[in-house]
């Protein structure tokens, strides 16, 4: 897990720890540098020219020292730099000043004023996005407007620095709103820890994949909330155990449905079920009982009859032995569902019970505002943009700019918890703030909604079984949720799925997060997203760890000779683990890894990004292993290698190699090499 930051957060924590420390500013620079040339590397492997598009402030000398970083590492690389107008600061200066050596394989373009922007360069490979980062207030115009413009319909890879720029770092709303333009990246490479604005609204789209760079800031210097957002590797829910029973998991009481909104009733149950609930009672009008039993069958029913006096005698008993519960969902806003709600709501902010205010009953408060309702910590509203707004007295627009404040203001408002949904959604509660990456277009659909609220519900009653309370209870339920549209969406499409599709597969979500392409752009959905602040880290390491392999004008395959392989052998790496032992593949779900599998980030292989690499002798999940190359898997069918990395000293056969391995290895036919291989 991590958190976000504001920019103006970030902007005090690296005076602070600069101050404190003595550390240089240009330090800082020179190591955001490294991350933002490692991730342009791969597109340049290939051969190419390198683009960078550099302002006159910080982020532009960012840029620069990439460029710099990039031409060290690539002797045949050449590279163009488009130069901004404006006063440099000293750090920019400085930065033009280190690159000068180098000029000689640099074409530099200023870009004034009324000129017109020159074409792409011929042959470009990648583009850094160095215009403006996290202190740009105002819409990006003349040059660097044009310059997004035409970088946006290029279609060549776009590296951001820290922020695309023209993004709100803070919102994740493009500066200028409909007439603004930003940069729509392929990766963003952010630095400490992402910015908020990476993760809200347009930055979904823009940021592509999401680089965190480590610069070397101890978290004794950064005293800063953020919002925390779940990685690959983390834990949603504790594994049952074999002796439990339907009790441990709770009792979940839902007051939904209406005649015409049954659906959502029987979707809201499903949901709470598949998710996990140990007893589910549905309380709806008499009359859509026989539909609710039909759409949910393991869920029970409880007959609300047309008087509401005596449907409120039925439902207290039933209250009383719940163990949390929704309300709302298609309850409708008719004379008998405004009644119900107007005993029910004030009875919760008289008794605190763990529950779920949704759709129809958010719709009550908000025209019932004189009621000055108040609700306890466990409560958990579940507003879109819309029903927020209402709640608030906001309008929509205001909400969409700002999603955080909205939710914020709705926890103040009320005492409870706020889920504001949107494509990421902003959790607040009285312990902490989260944002919710996990799901999918599809879910933009009737009756997601009432899902998440089962879900939510289902959590909320199994709580001691789970462990879990406040945001940490919350971001697992909107996690399930939005995992479960994923794997509904892969099975009948973004146009296709239905509500009911993903409450279905809701049983079939991990208890660990195995996903990680979760704010990937359309346009760029093959990179795999990376939210790991171990990901392409500053590190002490050997200098040759830090150094590209040379850049040829015409690059060959990678060599295959059996000699060239077993000369890594012995090397001291670092794996960043992305698929954990005892998760699953991502494409055939029946292989579970026995080994901690991920990517050597410092040696770029022919065919992939980075130099994969199982991780051997740990028996269980971590994030990074340190350690040598004890053999390699050469595969014969044209498909990537496998280094196969363990404590230094460690001597393995090739028996040994081929039977820990054999689980992923099975598929392919390799050599493996080994110390003393002939």
């Amino acid at each position: 897990m991590l958190h976000t930051i504001l920019p103006d957060a970030m902007q005090q924590t690296e005076r602070r720890m600069m101050a404190e420390t003595g550390t240089p500013s240009l330090t800082l620079m020179e190591r955001a540098a490294a991350h933002v040339a490692n991730a342009a590397a791969p597109f340049l492997k290939e051969g190419g020219r390198l683009l960078a598009v550099c302002g006159a402030g910080n982020n532009g000398a960012d840029g620069l020292a990439a460029v710099r970083i990039l031409l060290t590492r690539m002797p045949a690389l050449k590279a163009t730099v488009w130069k901004l107008a404006g006063n440099p600061t000293a750090e920019t200066a400085e930065q033009w000043a280190r690159l000068s050596p180098h000029l000689a394989r640099v074409r530099v373009v200023a870009l004034e004023g009324g000129a017109q922007l020159p074409p792409l360069p011929q042959g470009t490979a990648c583009v850094l996005d160095a215009m403006y980062g996290t202190g740009m207030s105002r819409p990006l115009l003349g040059a660097a407007r044009e310059a997004a413009l035409l970088l946006n319909g290029a279609g060549v890879p776009i590296v951001a620095v820290d922020v695309p720029s023209g993004l709100n770092g803070a919102t994740g709303m493009v500066v200028g709103g409909a007439e603004g333009v930003c940069v729509h990246a392929t990766v963003t490479v952010t630095f400490h820890r992402p910015k908020a604005g990476l993760f809200l609204q347009a930055g979904l789209d823009a940021s592509g994949r999401v680089v965190v760079g480590n610069i070397g800031i101890p978290a004794v210097h950064d005293s800063a909330p953020g919002m925390a957002v779940l990685l690959r590797g983390d834990a949603l829910l504790p594994a049952r155990k074999r002796n439990t029973h339907k009790g441990d998991y709770g009792r979940v009481l839902l007051v939904v449905g209406s005649v015409g909104m049954a659906g959502a009733a029987g979707l809201c149950a499903t949901a709470a079920l598949r998710a996990g609930v140990g007893l589910c009672t549905v309380a709806c009008p008499a009359a859509i009982v026989p539909i609710v039993q039909e759409l949910c069958p393991c869920a029970t029913c409880l007959p609300l009859p047309e008087d509401v006096s005596a449907a409120w005698a039925l439902l207290m008993p039933a209250l009383l032995k719940a163990d949390a519960m929704a309300v709302g969902c298609g309850l409708g806003q008719g004379d008998w569902a405004g009644t119900l709600l107007a005993g029910l709501l004030p009875w919760l902010s008289a008794h605190p019970m763990p529950a779920v205010l949704d759709a129809d009953a958010l719709n009550w408060l908000g025209q019932n505002p004189d009621r000055a309702l108040r609700f306890a910590p466990e409560v958990t509203l579940t507003p879109h943009v819309g029903e927020a707004a209402r709640l608030l007295g906001w309008d929509t627009g205001a909400v969409v700019a700002d999603q955080a404040a909205a939710a914020r203001a709705l926890h103040v408002r009320y005492g409870a918890a706020a889920i504001v949904k949107s494509a990421s959604s902003v959790i607040v509660t009285s312990d902490g703030e989260g944002v919710n990456l996990f799901g999918t277009a599809a879910m933009a659909k009737g009756g997601s909604g009432d899902a998440l609220a089962g879900v939510v519900a289902a959590l909320l009653a199994g709580r001691s079984a789970y462990g879990l309370t406040g945001v940490r209870l919350l971001q697992s339920a909107c996690a399930l949720h939005g995992l479960a549209g994923v794997l509904a969406a892969e099975a009948h499409g973004e146009r296709g799925m239905l509500a009911s599709d993903l409450c279905e597969v809701l049983g079939r979500v991990p208890d660990t997060v195995e996903r990680g392409d979760v704010t990937v752009a359309p346009w760029f959905a093959p990179q795999q997203a990376v939210y790991d602040t171990n990901t392409l880290s500053m590190r002490d390491a050997p200098d040759a760890l830090l150094t590209l392999p040379e850049q040829q004008e015409n690059p060959s395959p990678r060599p295959h000779a059996t000699a060239d392989l077993a000369s890594v052998l012995g090397r001291r790496v670092r794996v960043t683990v992305d698929r954990p032992i005892g998760s699953r593949h991502p494409e055939r779900r029946d292989t579970v890894y026995r080994l901690n599998y991920g990517y050597v980030a410092d040696v770029l292989a022919a065919d992939n990004e980075w130099q994969d690499a199982y991780v051997w002798g740990v028996k269980e999940p971590v994030p990074v292993f340190e350690g040598e190359v004890v053999a390699v898997i050469h595969r014969l069918n044209d498909v990537e290698d496998k280094w196969v990395v363990a404590a230094p000293g460690t001597r393995l056969t090739e028996e040994e190699v081929r039977a820990g391995t054999a689980f992923t290895e099975q598929y392919y036919q390799s050599i493996v090499l080994v110390p003393g291989h002939r």
